[in-house]
């Protein structure tokens, strides 16, 4: 097989890898509540996050309004979350 295709099939495995689901299995307790709490965490951001919101664009708005280079950074922050992060 010569280095061209065997080059081929190493980038064909990984992009299998890499788009498709992870495979991350572990056989250790600690790792396994690790998993399980940050797991947990992830998920309880979105709801516990979501308060913060309209303060964050609220908090933008007057500080635009002030002229504030950090309103305008929060805003656009703020604008880049919304267009990134998948709304449940």
């Amino acid at each position: 097989m010569s280095f061209s295709e065997q080059w081929q099939e190493h980038k064909g495995e990984a992009s299998m890898r890499l788009n498709g689901v992870p495979e991350y299995i572990v056989h250790a307790d600690d790792l396994g509540r690790i998993g399980h709490d940050a797991y947990q965490l992830f998920n309880g951001m979105d709801g516990a996050g979501k308060h913060a919101e309209a303060g964050s664009e609220a908090a933008a708005t007057a500080l635009k309004g002030g002229d504030f280079e950090t309103g305008r950074t929060l805003g656009m922050m703020d604008a880049v979350r919304r267009r990134h992060l998948p709304a449940r």
